[in-house]
C-alpha cells in the first residue's frame, strides 16, 4: 500500500509539476527576450505672436517594451507614454494645449528616424537612435507627426474644447490682419487647412491628369470627382455607391483607361514614398496667404523633441485646468464613454487622461 502511495505522489508531482516547470520556463523565456528601452523627453512650442514669441515645454517619460515575435503578422508591442500636455498661454487668458497624442507616436523614436514622411515602426534600432542622442540636442518635429493642439473658449468649462489648426492659429485666437473668409474657405468648413489643402492639390493633380490626357469639359469634372471620391483612403457617406455610379457615366471607358495611363506617370514622377503624397505642399499656406495683409498674427514656429534628464513635469495642467479630477472618469462631455452620436463631439473624444496620465493614479 505504501509503495502504491508513493507511485501516486510520483505521478501526481509529474502532471502538476510538469506543466508549471514549462510555464515557468516559458516565462523566463519571454522575460529574457523582451526588449525595454527607456528615457525622458522634452516636447518644446514656439509660438509667434503679437506680444513677440512665446515658448512653451514640458517633460514627460517614453518606455518601449518589445515581445518575442510569435507569429509573422503577430504585433511585439510598442510605446508608452506618462506625464502630462504641454500648456503654454499664448494671448492673456488663453491657453494652448498640446496631448501626447496625435498624428503618429510623439517620441523621438519616430524623430530621430529622419524623413518628414516616415513613419516609424517601434523597434530596437529606433531605441537605439534615440539613446546614441545628445542629452538636451532638440530633434525636429516632422509636420506629419504633431501633437494635437487644443484650447477652450472657457477655461473652466471642459464642453468648450475646441482643436487648434497648426497651420491656422489664427483661425482660433483671431488676427485683425488676418485671412479674409473668401481666402481661408477651410474655416467654414470646420476643416484644418492640412486636410482641406490635401484634398485640394489631390484635385489640382487630378484635373492635370485629365488635361495631359486630352480629357475636357464634363468628363474631366466628372472623373476628377471619381478620383476624389474613389481614393484608396476614401470616406465612406451616405449615398457613396449612387454617386460613384452616377460619376461613371459621365465619362467613357476609353477616358478613364487614358486618364489612369496619365495618373500614374504623374506618380511615377513624384518617385518612391514611405507615406501618403504631401498633396497639400501643392497648396499656399495660411502663412503664405496672409503675408500681404502682414500677418498670420499667431504662427507655430518650431516643434522639437530632445533628451533629458530633466524629471517627468507635473502640476502644470492641473494648475490651469481645475476640474480634471473632478471629471474623472468622463469624457469632456460629460458621459462615461465616446459614442458617436454625442453632441458634443470632440468634446467627448477626449478625457481628462488625454491632459494627464496621471490623473486618478
Amino acid at each position: 500500500m505504501r509503495r502504491v502511495r508513493k507511485i501516486l505522489a510520483w505521478v501526481l508531482a509529474a502532471v502538476v509539476g510538469l506543466p508549471a516547470l514549462a510555464v515557468g520556463a516559458i516565462l523566463c523565456w519571454f522575460w529574457w527576450n523582451t526588449f525595454t528601452a527607456a528615457w525622458h523627453q522634452r516636447l518644446t512650442l514656439t509660438v509667434d505672436t503679437p506680444r513677440g514669441e512665446v515658448r512653451g515645454e514640458v517633460v514627460y517619460a517614453v518606455r518601449l517594451m518589445l515581445i518575442p515575435k510569435i507569429l509573422p503578422d503577430a504585433g511585439r508591442g510598442g510605446y508608452d507614454l506618462r506625464g502630462e500636455a504641454l500648456v503654454m498661454e499664448t494671448a492673456p487668458g488663453r491657453w494652448l494645449f498640446a496631448l501626447l497624442k496625435g498624428g503618429g507616436e510623439l517620441n523621438l523614436g519616430v524623430a530621430a528616424n529622419g524623413g518628414p514622411s516616415d513613419i516609424v515602426q517601434a523597434s530596437e534600432e529606433a531605441a537605439a537612435l534615440v539613446l546614441a542622442l545628445p542629452k538636451d540636442q532638440p530633434q525636429t518635429v516632422a509636420r506629419g507627426q504633431y501633437p494635437l493642439l487644443v484650447t477652450f473658449d472657457d477655461i473652466a468649462d471642459p464642453k468648450t474644447v475646441r482643436r487648434v489648426d497648426p497651420d491656422d492659429m489664427d483661425a482660433t485666437f483671431g488676427c485683425d490682419r488676418g485671412l479674409t473668409a473668401a481666402e481661408a474657405p477651410w474655416r467654414a468648413e470646420g476643416r484644418t487647412w492640412a486636410s482641406w489643402a490635401w484634398e485640394q492639390g489631390y484635385r489640382q493633380e487630378a484635373a492635370r491628369a485629365a488635361a495631359e490626357a486630352g480629357i475636357t469639359g464634363d468628363a474631366a469634372a466628372a472623373l476628377v470627382e471619381f478620383a476624389w471620391i474613389t481614393r484608396p483612403d476614401h470616406d465612406w457617406f451616405e449615398g457613396y455607391e449612387a454617386r460613384r455610379d452616377a460619376l461613371k457615366t459621365r465619362f467613357t471607358r476609353e477616358e478613364a483607361a487614358r486618364w489612369t495611363e496619365a495618373w500614374a506617370a504623374q506618380s511615377k514622377l513624384r518617385g518612391p514614398r514611405s507615406g501618403p503624397y504631401p498633396f497639400q505642399t501643392l497648396i499656399p499656406t495660411p502663412t503664405e496667404r496672409a503675408a500681404p495683409h502682414g500677418g498670420p498674427c499667431y504662427r507655430l514656429t518650431d516643434v522639437t523633441l530632445a533628451v533629458t534628464d530633466a524629471p517627468v513635469t507635473e502640476g502644470k495642467v492641473e494648475a490651469v485646468l481645475g476640474w480634471l479630477d473632478d471629471i474623472w472618469p468622463n469624457r469632456l462631455d460629460g458621459r462615461r464613454y465616446e459614442t458617436i452620436d454625442a453632441t458634443e463631439r470632440f468634446a467627448n473624444s477626449l478625457s481628462a487622461n488625454s491632459f494627464s496620465t496621471e490623473i486618478a493614479r
